[in-house]
């Protein structure tokens, strides 16, 4: 819908949009050992703690607990694992367009058959399976698959298939076909 909508008009005070980077740093955790002083997080006074910690890489200071602002640099400290989880609300899937195909079309994902459709359009009496198509690979996709998709995986399986091997991903519905290099005793 966003898509389809023109963009908000600029207030006068703002000059024009500006990008801006956020520096984040990704501490060390070192094993608990000798008491060290610490920040907890939220606090700008360290304490006494004998408990692993993790290093700011800025300023070596010492902190119980990430995600936190180090309020010596002021540096946002944060695991990877934490930045991660951000990264498909920056780069969201794109909306699949609902199709349809072939009777007998399987979905890329799963494997099941989609769903068969009224009749088709222009041959008397032909059904037609209805699936969700991926604007990118125009793989069709299960509503339960589109479902999972869009809300909890934030990828294409097709897309990053072609993505992690350096090809494009074939046009074809179902699911990925994988060859054997033995051969098939019958």
């Amino acid at each position: 819908v966003m898509q389809l909508l023109p963009p908000r008009p600029l207030k006068s005070s703002v000059a024009g949009p500006s990008n801006s980077l956020i520096k984040v740093g990704f501490p060390a955790r070192q094993p608990a050992g000798r008491p060290e002083l610490c920040f907890s997080a939220g606090s700008s006074v360290p304490e006494m703690v004998s408990s692993s910690a993790f290093i700011c890489p800025q300023c070596q200071a010492h902190h119980l607990e990430i995600p936190t602002e180090c309020p010596l640099c002021s540096l946002k400290l944060l695991a990877a694992s934490d930045l991660t989880k951000t990264y498909h609300h920056l780069f969201p899937l794109p909306l699949f367009t609902e199709a349809r195909t072939q009777a007998g079309a399987a979905c890329a994902a799963c494997g099941e058959p989609l769903p068969l459709t009224a009749t088709g359009g222009g041959t008397a009496g032909a059904a037609l399976s209805l699936g969700f198509r991926c604007p990118s690979c125009a793989a069709s996709f299960c509503a339960p698959c589109d479902e999972l998709l869009h809300d909890s995986l934030h990828a294409c399986p097709r897309c990053q298939l072609a993505d992690s091997h350096g090809f494009e991903a074939p046009a074809t519905d179902g699911p990925p076909a994988f060859e054997s290099a033995a051969p098939v005793a019958g």
